[in-house]
């Protein structure tokens, strides 16, 4: 499994330019001979989902999305941002 931009390292500080040269990289390179999935996440749910939306267009496996960071949200919005984002899209969620 190829894991690009996700939940560790500079993928909070790379420009949306960056972000997809990277994927678009990935998919070259393993010629999909192993599942992708690419981290996204945020605080900004809304933002989160139109960026996923963005994703559809690349023939990765899914997502890694972490849960909002510094906001702290209690349960039902944690539940409330993750339900927002899997009904932006058919791709699949994996849920940090």
């Amino acid at each position: 499994c190829a894991l690009p931009i996700s939940t560790t390292g500079e993928s909070p500080t790379i420009s949306e330019y960056e972000y997809e040269e990277i994927l678009s990289k990935t998919i070259e390179y393993t010629k999909k001979k192993v599942s992708i999935y690419t981290g996204l996440g945020g605080n900004n749910t809304i933002e989160v989902a139109n960026k996923l939306k963005k994703l559809e267009k690349y023939d990765i496996d899914g997502i890694l999305s972490v849960a909002p960071y510094y906001s702290r949200p209690n349960q039902k919005g944690l539940y409330e941002h993750f339900r927002c984002i899997s009904e932006s899209t058919d791709m699949n969620i994996i849920k940090l």
